[in-house]
């Protein structure tokens, strides 16, 4: 697995790479960089893959903060975030932090107008599962 695409790399950079060798060697340098950055990062190899092009809906459990600490995605692709009940939380009831991907409440809060306390108004409720579609 490479974390660049090779022709894409010699299209843009190496427009002279033509040969069958030249371009061998350019796919042997991009397994052996993508090889040390798993090491390096002492991460399984793949880690760094390219994010899927279609969103998946993963579970996350709230800490009784004002943040929901997300997993690894990309930066403002999260299109859902619902209650494990199923409830929709409206996106300007949160916003996703630049710094770090997390879900910080609004001054609103997460549940302005419910009657049920899963969270208060400045919290992600602590244990309580949402679940957050994202790439």
């Amino acid at each position: 697995m490479t974390y660049a695409d090779k022709d894409q790399l010699i299209a843009d950079y190496i427009p002279g790479a033509k040969s069958t060798n030249e371009i061998a060697a350019v796919e042997r340098i991009l397994e052996g960089v993508s090889a040390f950055v798993d090491s390096y990062c002492r991460r399984p190899s793949g880690y760094f893959s390219p994010s899927p092009d279609e969103p998946t809906m993963k579970r996350v459990r709230g800490e009784g903060h004002h943040f929901l600490r997300l997993p690894i995605h990309v930066f403002g692709s999260v299109t859902e975030v619902r209650t494990s009940y199923g409830a929709l939380i409206k996106p300007e009831n949160y916003y996703e932090s630049e710094k770090n991907g997390w879900l910080y409440a609004t001054e609103d809060g997460i549940y302005p107008e419910a009657s049920f306390d899963l969270c208060s108004p400045d919290t992600w409720a602590d244990g309580q599962i949402f679940k957050v579609t994202a790439r």
